[in-house]
Order: C-alpha cells, then sequence, then structure tokens
C-alpha cells in the first residue's frame, strides 16, 4: 500500500493522561486546558506513544474492527489528529 498519509506522528512532551473509569483525559502541564477523549481517541491516544503514520493508524484500526467501512475509520482518525495537533497534543516526526 502507498501511503498516502506519510506524515509520522508522536505525542507531545509535557501532556499528563488521566484515566477515569473508562474516560480518558489529557492536560499540558504548563496550560489551563482539560481534554476528554472518547474511546476512539483513547486508541488512538494510546498509539501515539510510539511514532504512528496515519495510515499505520487506519490499517491498525481496520484489523481490529473489520466491520467498519476504511473510509470512515479514516475520516474519524484524521479528525482526532487534526484535533490533537491543533491543540498542541501530538507533532509531527520528521
Amino acid at each position: 500500500m502507498v501511503d498516502a498519509n506519510p506524515i509520522a506522528w508522536r505525542r507531545a512532551a509535557g501532556i499528563v493522561e488521566r484515566g477515569i473509569d473508562d474516560a480518558l483525559y489529557l492536560a499540558e502541564t504548563e496550560g489551563e486546558a482539560i481534554y476528554h477523549l472518547n474511546p476512539t481517541g483513547a486508541a488512538l491516544w494510546r498509539l501515539l506513544a510510539d511514532t504512528v503514520t496515519l495510515d499505520e493508524a487506519i490499517d491498525l484500526f481496520h484489523q481490529a474492527f473489520p466491520e467498519r467501512a476504511r473510509g470512515d475509520i479514516e475520516a474519524e482518525l484524521g479528525k482526532l489528529i487534526k484535533a490533537l495537533a491543533k491543540r498542541g497534543l501530538v507533532t509531527e516526526v520528521a
């Protein structure tokens, strides 16, 4: 497969995570904002402990949930990465 999304991502430094029951929350150590991740976001966050491209993440999610259309997974994870990047919670890796 040709990697259509070659940018690799990783968690940004200085992000604190807390799990409470089934919920996962992220906070910047120097900021005042707290972010709640849904189960898909929490699973993506766990993948981002290592460097991963969007296509690699999509492949893993599609293997775990083959009943879901790959395009739906790609759209959802693309939005999540964009939202995490906008808030400075993930960084691009060269």
